[in-house]
């Protein structure tokens, strides 16, 4: 973590409290915690815009009824071939 830098915010009374509070709790410093939620801020973000995306592909190309057929077809057979795990025999 070599690469930090120091920035400088500004939180209300009753929020700093409850960060101390937690960063006791925690073991932690409040420059940790705020790293760590920021993080997960981030990460929830790009889930967000993630899910956005694809949903307006689907929207924009909806999954027609028949479109995985192959796939389950596929998968049905695998099942079939697969060995006997109690036979003692490996693929």
């Amino acid at each position: 973590m070599n690469n930090m830098k120091t920035i400088s915010i500004t939180i209300d009374e009753p929020l700093l409290g409850h960060l101390d509070r937690a960063a006791r709790r925690v073991r932690k410093t409040r420059s940790e915690l705020f790293r760590v939620a920021l993080q997960e801020w981030l990460d929830g973000q790009r889930r967000r815009q993630m899910v956005a995306r694809d949903r307006a592909g689907y929207e924009a190309h909806p999954v027609r009824p028949d479109e995985f057929d192959g796939l389950i077809a596929a998968q049905a057979v695998a099942m079939r071939e697969r060995p006997d795990p109690d036979d003692g025999d490996d693929w």
